[in-house]
């Protein structure tokens, strides 16, 4: 027999013995991936360089009162480095703490000179543009995330933008919102319909009234100066039950008269608009599930409009599209539901590579629970979502859902993926609460996660 062959009838041997003897060694525990600086000790990736509980090396603990400096415990942290923490690191490249302390890049962007750059960007890039973008299934600003820590303000007095509008009350509530960790504000542009659009009898739409554009100009400014993105809702359900709803039903039945809409006042709105960068994105229409359900229009005249506006959109500004549907009845992959406002779906009203909508923003009350389970206490993926969009909860009441505080919701809607959550409403329209819930709730999760609410533009 080849020395070969004995060898390996005696490993054969060995491994049945230690079978028998339950002596097989334990397979070593999984090994983490790291990126960057970071290097594995156990299952955690640290930085060897920064990391107070492994300065140097895996396990070597710096006393209460050192710091961790380029990977040696020291009294204080070396010229240029900044003390974040027991850790000095370097602002200018360190992208956990990128341009100071506890302000990080997104995932895909590293810090270059304090800024969030993407790799091989040569320096430009979304460093220094407050504007809200899409990167993968998340929100980026600055290169860094946010979450939309956000509330419905949908109106101060029904109409507002061409009638009874207010600069002064929205001012200070917008002031009062920023100030209680609110970042985002989700408003109706037009209520019914019946104010600021010049819309025909026949559904023809000529524009939009001078009122209409003074105290959106007004609006908009003071959303800038406040710091309060704005999701605009263009219009609701409500434009097809009362007041004017025989003019936009008969604009809806028309492509012409979709198209005169589309030319005539969203395009002069985004030219009027669209350099702001406060004014993070659209939402087509409020729950158009009650126009189909109510009013028999049929989602493929719904679709004739979200696809012509999405193109629009997409094609005159960097303005972010959505439509908040109800529920996921119609907008996700659920058992029981037909999706009716999926990219490809759009793309049968109107084949053009810029009609898609950019996040979902599905609206959850507990009637919804009832039957789809709480969305806010399950991924969007688990809703039949798509998980390569964004997502966030466009409307929920601020009075929590069952058998949870709002602060409980908005916690766990984070924790299960969701983008952001827009509780209705800021200033208490009706019984679903107002600003003490919404505030109290938004405080706190800006003081668990101030990075996510008010990222650090350079």
């Amino acid at each position: 027999m080849s020395a070969i062959r004995v060898w390996s009838a005696v490993v054969l041997m060995i491994l049945i013995q230690a079978c028998l003897d339950g002596a097989l060694p334990e397979e070593p525990p999984d090994v983490p991936d790291c990126a960057g600086s970071t290097v594995a000790c156990g299952q955690s990736c640290v930085d060897l360089l920064t990391d107070p509980a492994s300065c140097g090396g895996c396990g070597v603990t710096c006393e209460a009162d050192e710091y961790c400096s380029a990977g040696a415990c020291s009294g204080s942290c070396a010229e240029g480095a900044l003390a974040c923490g027991r850790s000095c690191v370097d602002p200018l490249n360190d992208s956990a703490h990128c341009g100071g302390c506890d302000q990080p890049c997104g995932s895909g962007f590293q810090c270059v000179e304090a800024a969030c750059l993407l790799p091989g960007s040569d320096g430009e890039g979304p460093s220094a543009d407050p504007r809200i973008t899409v990167f993968g299934n998340e929100f980026r600003k600055c290169g860094r995330r946010i979450v939309m820590n956000g509330a419905n303000t949908p109106w101060h007095a029904w109409d507002d933008f061409g009638g009874d509008y207010d600069p002064s009350w929205w001012s200070n509530h917008y002031l009062e919102l920023h100030e209680a960790g609110v970042n985002s504000s989700r408003v109706w542009i037009t209520c019914s319909g019946e104010v600021g659009i010049d819309i025909q009898p026949d559904g023809a739409v000529l524009g939009a009234t001078p009122a209409h554009w003074e105290a959106l100009d007004s609006y908009f400014a003071i959303a800038g100066e406040r710091q309060i993105y704005v999701m605009a809702t263009l219009m609701s359900f409500d434009h097809f039950e009362e007041g004017a709803e025989l003019r936009w039903k008969a604009w809806l039945a028309s492509d012409e008269k979709i198209d005169s809409y589309v030319n005539n006042y969203l395009v002069p709105f985004l030219e009027r608009y669209r350099g702001n960068p406060y004014l993070w994105s659209i939402d087509l229409m409020n729950e158009p599930d009650w126009v189909h359900e109510r009013s028999s229009i049929s989602f493929d005249r719904l679709r004739a409009y979200f696809a012509r506006a999405a193109r629009a959109i997409h094609e005159h500004s960097d303005v972010l599209v959505t439509v908040g549907m109800a529920s996921p009845k119609y907008s996700a992959a659920c058992v029981g539901c037909t999706p009716e406002i999926g990219d490809a779906e759009l793309r049968r009203a109107l084949d053009h590579e810029e009609v898609y909508l950019d996040f979902y923003s599905p609206h959850y009350y507990d009637w919804v629970g009832d039957v789809w389970g709480n969305t806010l206490h399950q991924s969007p993926a688990a809703s039949g979502f798509d998980p390569d969009k964004p997502a966030i909860l466009g409307e929920h009441s601020a009075r929590g859902t069952a058998d949870h505080t709002l602060s409980e919701d908005i916690e766990a809607a984070l924790a299960q993926g969701w983008q952001g959550t827009m509780p209705w409403t800021s200033n208490g329209v009706d019984r679903n609460g107002g600003f003490a819930e919404v505030s109290t709730a938004a405080a706190a999760f800006q003081s668990s996660h101030p990075s996510l609410v008010f990222p650090a533009c350079p």
